[in-house]
């Protein structure tokens, strides 16, 4: 066996080589001495050569051991490694992501060592351009340059806050590589933070996010999108909506009891009331009856009868089936259902699985789940902020629940240095630490929050602070700067129904509890 360092692998306080013997290769990590790997924390790994990825969550117990590489002989390989560092003393943990990079020698034998270097992305300046601008003037526009070109529009209820608006943005409404059918739309994004926004959202009664509201040119509703899983299942919806506003209304007395069930789930899907669809069906027990049904009014026989006939359409169902998880049956069903792994299955996905186990589970169960679901979504990470940006938050949340609040609030520090003006990843970690009870270090990020936040978020980000204050038992404060923040936000008239008046409420209940007792 033979060594070669690289001179600077020891920038970092972390050594990686490969080992290989013929096509068997192996990664492994070693760290400086006095420190270790933290095998109790997730870890997670991507590694590269040309178009071959190789992504992986597990342990750092795991990640010890090393992890088996494809033959890449004789080619450059690079990737990123995130994991715990502990020191000997056990007094400090941290968790760290590095890049690593090598070119493997083409031999049949030996032992070379990668390049390692902390992997921090440079900061970016938020681009703000799709927040903060006048809700009916976009929707106005929309509609006029969709009549001049005749095409459909597309309404965009979204929010900086908002994960999966965020991954929707960059994969297909805003994506460098658009699909095509998007062309037959005109896009107009609305904050729904923005206080112009409340007439809009009102008129479409979208009260949940993303919310894409597909429309004619004089602004009569298409369809809708709720939610956002991937751009194929998105992508399939828009040549439906452009291919569904060249027919007919559709005559609910013409259907048969299958088309009227599908109806009826494309009706849920969209938001819709899907009863007359469903009374139209009659008795046929099909599976579109049974999603469109839990939808709308969960029921134990549904949840039962999907976890036995429909395991791999999880996803359609698993949710709503989750509002009857009191009963025993449901969650053991659940539990047998989203248990066994699927080959194939892509991470994002296999993550997304996971973390719902954690939530049937409690103790350290929930937590070893929850730092499964974490160690499996980091492995997707890119390196890529603008990619990755749609995952912080979710991952954040997964390294809390998985008891590791130092990492949890670490992805909000590394994310706000990327991204120092985006409001999320401060709301984000102080109300981690008010959770956790640490009200100092939620001060200092709420207080840091309000410097970059607006409209609806901005008032959850004051309640942030409000807590903090509350907790720290600086009552007079929190009243005080609440009242401030409230004069500053005046509530949407009644004519319109949008969540700005839960914020305000919450804002109030921090600064006056007495207020929930009707005092």
């Amino acid at each position: 066996m033979w060594w070669i360092w690289a001179a600077t692998a020891w920038a970092a306080p972390l050594k990686a080589e490969i080992e290989w013997k013929g096509a068997k290769g192996r990664l492994t990590l070693q760290t400086e001495v006095g420190m270790h790997i933290a095998e109790d924390a997730p870890a997670s790994l991507s590694m590269s050569q040309g178009e071959q990825t190789v992504s992986l969550g597990f342990s750092g117990a795991e990640l010890t051991k090393g992890v088996s590489l494809p033959d890449w002989r004789g080619q450059a390989v690079s990737g990123t490694v995130s994991l715990g560092i502990c020191d000997d003393a056990g007094t400090e943990c941290t968790f760290r992501d590095f890049a690593v990079d090598g070119e493997w020698p083409d031999s049949k034998r030996g032992t070379f060592a990668l390049t390692v270097s902390e992997a921090r992305p440079p900061s970016h300046a938020f681009d703000r351009s799709a927040y903060q601008k006048d809700a009916e003037s976009s929707v106005a526009m929309a509609f006029g340059d969709a009549t001049t070109s005749a095409r459909l529009v597309l309404l965009d209820f979204t929010a900086v806050w908002c994960p999966p608006c965020n991954q929707m943005s960059v994969e297909v409404l805003d994506s460098e590589d658009p699909p095509d059918i998007l062309g037959r739309f005109v896009v107009a994004k609305i904050d729904v933070d923005d206080r112009t926004s409340w007439e809009v959202k009102s008129r479409y009664s979208v009260t949940g996010y993303p919310t894409v509201v597909a429309t004619d040119a004089a602004g009569n509703e298409i369809g809708r999108w709720i939610g956002y899983s991937d751009r194929e299942q998105m992508v399939a919806w828009l040549h439906e909506i452009d291919h569904r506003s060249q027919l007919p209304p559709v005559d609910l007395a013409s259907l048969s009891g299958v088309d009227a069930a599908k109806m009826a789930w494309r009706i849920a899907k969209e938001g819709g009331d899907p009863s007359p669809w469903l009374a139209q069906a009659g008795a046929v027990d099909v599976v579109e009856a049974r999603l469109a049904r839990i939808q709308v009014t969960p029921e134990v026989s549904d949840a039962l009868w999907l976890c036995e006939h429909a395991p791999d359409a999880w996803p359609d169902w698993a949710y709503a089936a989750m509002k009857v998880v009191d009963e025993p049956k449901v969650r053991a069903a659940l539990l047998r259902t989203l248990t066994p792994p699927r080959p194939g299955e892509p991470a994002l996905r296999a993550s997304e699985r996971i973390a719902l186990l954690a939530e049937l589970t409690e103790g350290d169960e929930k937590r070893r789940l929850s730092g499964a679901a974490a160690s499996m979504l980091r492995a997707t990470f890119k390196s890529d902020p603008a990619k990755d940006r749609p995952f912080y938050g979710t991952l954040a949340g997964l390294l809390f629940d998985a008891g590791e609040l130092e990492q949890a609030v670490a992805v909000y520090r590394d994310a706000a240095a990327v991204y120092p003006d985006e409001p999320t990843y401060y709301l984000g970690a102080a109300n981690l630490l008010v959770k956790a009870g640490q009200h100092d270090g939620a001060l200092d990020w709420a207080s840091r929050g309000m410097e970059h936040s607006w409209g609806d978020n901005r008032l959850r980000m004051a309640k942030a602070l409000v807590d903090a204050l509350v907790g720290l038992g600086r009552v007079a404060d929190a009243q005080t700067f609440a009242e401030k923040v409230l004069l500053e936000h005046p509530a949407p008239p009644d004519t319109v129904k949008v969540r700005t008046n839960r914020y305000l409420d919450a804002l109030r209940n921090a600064a006056w509890p007495d207020l929930k007792k009707g005092d």
